[in-house]
């Protein structure tokens, strides 16, 4: 059964029990997407692909350091312009979306709703400080997938952007 597919996955640096999601990606344990391989068919793994958007450059070092290579690829832009500017250009793909919301030129609730607005994919995780009852309901309202306070858990971060989306 498509959901139920677990097997040993040697190719993948020795990552083990993968699901088929019904879209038709593959989903490793640890969110690894795996893809074949054009020349020799062997699957293996593509990394999971980051946007972070936080004007604290002391925030995106430690999102570095979090989400390292090879597992992930982290991209990290100041504030909400130049993430929308990375995102409106289809010939990239973030698996999830990390957004703070305190920062220049748009807010944190701006960004994810010109996020929602354009149909962009992807999680959204908000990593924020600045987060008041109001704004935490108006989040849920524009179904964020999870939100993290700062200072945060390095594994309750990682656990939300990979997770799988609730239904």
């Amino acid at each position: 059964m498509i959901g139920e597919f677990v097997k040993d996955i040697a190719a993948v640096g020795g990552e083990r029990a993968g699901r088929w999601r019904p879209s038709g990606d593959r989903i490793g344990i640890w969110g690894l997407r795996h893809e074949h391989c054009c020349i020799c068919g062997r699957t293996m793994a593509a990394p999971f692909r980051i946007l972070a958007v936080d004007d604290e450059p002391t925030v995106a070092f430690s999102l570095r350091h979090v989400f390292a290579a090879p597992r992930y690829e982290l991209l990290s832009v100041e504030d909400g312009l130049a993430a929308l500017a990375k995102l409106d250009d289809r010939s990239e793909h973030y698996d999830a979306i990390i957004v703070d919301q305190k920062m220049p030129n748009l807010s944190g609730l701006e960004l994810v709703g010109a996020i929602r607005e354009r149909g962009i994919p992807g999680k959204i995780i908000v990593l924020s400080a600045q987060i008041t009852n109001e704004l935490r309901a108006a989040y849920k309202q524009m179904d964020v997938d999870a939100i993290v306070l700062k200072p945060f858990d390095v594994e309750e971060l990682r656990s939300a952007v990979v997770a799988e989306p609730s239904e």
